[in-house]
């Protein structure tokens, strides 16, 4: 049986780890036998790729290992229409430069040749590092691993229209997911994933560089007979995967109980070989890949599964663990080897650094050391939790993660130490919260149900990704829990905060919000004010000057249970920790010891179930980033084409410095109408509006109106490379046109909003500053800016409509400093179609 990997990666939109990520998996893949095809640089063009996946296809034998590998930006289409596919695709280099105006390759085709491949060999890991939306993040170190700006759904139709006429069957791919292949995604569907700079000064992706650790860490166990699943792998991979990038959760999709590379599946779950070590101790062949932790416990049985003894793990090295006997004298006839099953499982303890010398941080480490959800950093520790620095001058103790400090610094004393100790321990309990898996096997929730969540705008819901969204102080949120089965079903909602508290938020029912088959709740919505929302706020003392991850937790099971001590050992800090100990009883369920004693920090115990029939639970993570921002003006008028970015990606943090102003010109290059009857008339008028930020907190705009009599059908416009701006840009430059008929008496756009503007106290009336207070000053400038130009554009947008009627909004566009203000023609070759009118324009540098 052969095997064959073709690595793709396309370093591209400012990109730098993509040809680190394929070296990395060509060293990976090649130590395990795979002949690699490599396919990057400027080969990695669609065509380059598809020409590559074409070879692949042919080559590949029935019963070969076929791995496809890519590694750059990815772009999900975005567009205003219904009925239009819902379609991502991946980034090849010369994007954008294509003959027809379209150089991706989507998951539709990705799909046809996946599918093809699979009808010769089963076994096929396709393996992609990109993500669909692009968005900001908590750490500078981190990029997207997606385009700014979404694409129009209609330039992908009408490709994928093309394609079918070129004679691809896109009917070959499979309906759901293809059952034959196991995909490893960077990240779940709406999610953002990251390129980093690690702690060795390589740029490398999140996702690629987890992934191939915890394969190195698959070869070690492989190596003393032990094999992992691909379940076991990406649980593994996720662990690091999120606590690099919060938000980011790497998932495997078909079927995760494969081997890696291979058609076969693991047997058994939570047993290992062991063997008697000479000394008497106990060796198990299972290490951290397998979820082996010192202090977990293990009962050693013989092949009929009689109980000879019970262990407790003391140390983990490599793919091995060393154990003891927990109690007494092991029995005489113990042999040589043996199986371990799991019985206890200990809590995961997450990596703190302490800087500093003397007495107090020598009482600092000891006490983090004693503390049941921590432990002491190491040189070789690849993530820490949060640091904790120590200084004898001014006398201080500071708590900090990557991006700043967490809370106000405390006094280096007894108290300050012990303070310090209950924060830290309160955001690793809130950190293992949010890795909390869902029920398995006998565990494992079968009655369907719905979450969703989002936003609460002028009454309306709107949904935002169950990961990587970015969401603002003040701004209102909703929680739809729905039970789509015919059985009852329990809900509990738990906000996981910034520094780590846990609130209860559906607490009107603590054992459970009960919900009948085929009925929903939501939470946010009030029975005489209809959708409100739960308005989201900052956390006291917790530095305004960068976003911070936060989480919703939902929790699903068939029973009511108690939950409550998930709140009330954040809440109460040590005391509480104290009191949840002190007062466990006899959990009814495997649920609820596992969270009783995880928020109490005590190992979780396997209790066998105190009922004939197990709980069965689900859990569910919405991850975001909380901004100190508030929530600003939005825009009302709504466009055919809306190129605008993630807002995230136009408010900066600490880390984020604004770049001196860029002389640009800006032109409208053609506009054709196809048809006017959406104008019924032949005078048409151009209105475009341009912003950018200037010396001040408010943008720099400019209006443009032109005028066209007798238009027809298929009319190309005489614009002449319409200038629209011609000046600095800073910051932004923004885009808003719109084509309406044309009365004669109507005045220009820029004459309307000079004597509506000049009317009016504009500052004040652009956001509510008061809510900026705490804020930090780039912030207000941005948010005050981002507020402004909604209201501009809202204005215009009134202004137009109370002047002419109806008028079209064509495109809207937000072009960041950041990318250059994407210097060139847009598209790069052809024109953009929206409806019945194509354009183009272009952005100078003068």
């Amino acid at each position: 049986m052969g095997r064959l990997a073709l690595l793709a990666g396309a370093e591209t939109e400012g990109l730098t780890g993509v040809g680190t990520d394929v070296a990395a998996m060509a060293d990976l893949l090649g130590r395990r036998g795979f002949e690699i095809r490599r396919c990057e640089g400027e080969a990695a063009t669609r065509e380059g790729i598809i020409e590559a996946y074409e070879g692949l296809i042919r080559d590949v034998r029935e019963g070969d290992a076929v791995v496809f590998y890519f590694s750059g930006h990815g772009v999900h289409a975005a567009t205003a229409e219904t009925g239009l596919p819902d379609v991502q695709f991946i980034v090849p280099w010369g994007y954008g430069t294509a003959g027809d105006g379209f150089g991706g390759i989507t998951d539709v085709e990705l799909s046809v040749l996946q599918a093809r491949l699979t009808s010769v060999t089963p076994n096929v890991t396709a393996i992609i590092d990109s993500c669909h939306a692009a968005r900001m993040s908590r750490d500078p170190r981190l990029r997207p691993r997606a385009l700014a700006h979404p694409v129009p759904a209609e330039v992908v139709a009408e490709h994928l229209r093309r394609l079918s006429a070129e004679g691809w069957d896109l009917g070959q791919r499979h309906a759901e997911a293809n059952p034959f292949a196991v995909r490893l995604a960077a990240c779940r569907r709406w999610q953002t994933a990251f390129e980093y700079t690690n702690a060795q000064g390589v740029t490398t992706g999140v996702f690629t560089e987890s992934l191939c650790l915890a394969l190195r860490e698959a070869e070690e166990a492989e190596a003393i007979g032990t094999r992992a699943s691909w379940k076991t792998i990406m649980r593994r991979v996720e662990e690091r995967v999120l606590a690099l990038a919060p938000g980011q959760r790497a998932h495997v999709e078909g079927n995760p109980w494969r081997l890696p590379f291979d058609l076969a599946e693991e047997t058994h779950e939570d047993l290992l070989d062991a063997e008697r070590l000479p000394d008497g101790r106990i060796r198990l062949l299972g290490g951290h890949l397998l979820g082996v932790e010192p202090g977990d416990g293990y009962a050693l049985i013989t092949d009929q599964d009689s109980v000879l003894t019970d262990v407790t793990v003391s140390t983990v090295s490599g793919a091995t663990s060393v154990a003891a006997v927990t109690s007494g004298s092991p029995p005489p006839a113990l042999p040589q080897r043996m199986r371990a099953r799991l019985v206890r499982r200990e809590l995961p303890r997450y990596a703190v650094s302490v800087h500093g010398q003397g007495p107090v941080a020598d009482d600092m480490r000891a006490a983090l050391d004693a503390a049941p959800h921590v432990r002491l950093a190491t040189a070789g520790t690849a993530a820490v939790l949060c640091t904790v620095e120590v200084s004898q001058e001014p006398g201080e103790i500071r708590l900090r993660d990557e991006v700043g400090e967490l809370v106000r610094p405390r006094p280096a004393s007894p108290e300050g130490v012990a303070a310090t100790v209950g924060n830290v321990s309160k955001l690793a309990r809130s950190a293992t919260l949010r890795t909390l898996p869902g029920g398995t096997g006998d565990a494992e929730l079968m009655v369907p149900y719905t979450v969703e969540w989002g936003r609460v705008s002028d009454g309306a819901p709107e949904r935002l990704p169950d990961g990587g969204a970015v969401c603002y102080t003040g701004e209102p949120i909703y929680v739809l829990l729905r039970n789509d089965g015919d059985r009852p079903l329990y809900f509990w909602l738990f906000d996981l905060g910034i520094t780590g508290g846990v609130t209860h938020i559906t607490n009107g029912d603590p054992y459970g919000l009960l919900l009948a088959g085929g009925s929903e709740y939501t939470v946010g919505h009030l029975p005489d004010a209809g959708l409100a929302g739960l308005p989201l706020s900052w956390a006291e003392g917790v530095p305004a000057d960068a976003p911070r991850p936060e989480s919703l937790l939902v929790v699903v099971a068939d029973r009511e249970q108690d939950l409550a001590a998930v709140e009330q050992a954040a809440a109460r800090g040590a005391k509480g920790q104290a009191a949840v100990r002190a007062s466990l009883r006899p959990a009814s369920s495997v649920l609820e010891s596992m969270l009783h004693r995880t928020m109490a920090g005590m190992s979780r115990e396997l209790p066998a179930e105190q009922h004939a029939r197990p709980v069965r639970y689900a859990v569910e993570h919405l991850d975001f980033l909380l901004h100190p921002a508030p929530a600003v003006s939005r825009e009302t008028a709504s466009f055919l084409i809306d190129q605008r970015p993630d807002r995230s990606l136009r408010i900066p943090h600490k880390g984020r410095a604004r770049g001196g102003p860029v002389p640009v010109a800006l032109r409208l290059g053609e506009l054709v109408v196809h048809r006017n009857r959406a104008l019924r008339g032949g005078d048409v008028r151009i209105d475009a509006l341009v912003l950018t930020g200037a010396d001040g907190e408010l943008p720099a705009y400019r209006a443009e109106t032109v005028r066209f009599s007798g238009i027809r059908d298929g009319d190309r416009l005489p614009l002449d490379d319409l200038l629209l701006y011609h000046g600095p840009a800073v910051d932004y430059l923004d885009l808003a046109l719109w084509v309406s008929r044309d009365r004669q008496d109507s005045l220009h756009l820029s004459d309307m909003l000079s004597e509506r503007l000049g009317s009016m106290d504009f500052k004040q009336a652009v956001v509510d500053v008061a809510g900026l207070a705490m804020a930090a000053p780039q912030i207000l400038a941005a948010v005050t800016a981002l507020g402004a130009t909604a209201t501009i554009v809202n204005i215009a947008y009134q202004l137009l409509s109370a002047a002419v009627g109806d008028s079209i909004g064509l495109y809207r566009t937000s072009l960041l400093q950041a990318e250059g203000f994407c210097l060139g023609h847009h598209p790069s070759t052809g024109l953009m179609r929206a409806q019945d009118f194509s354009f183009r324009y272009e952005v100078l540098k003068v």
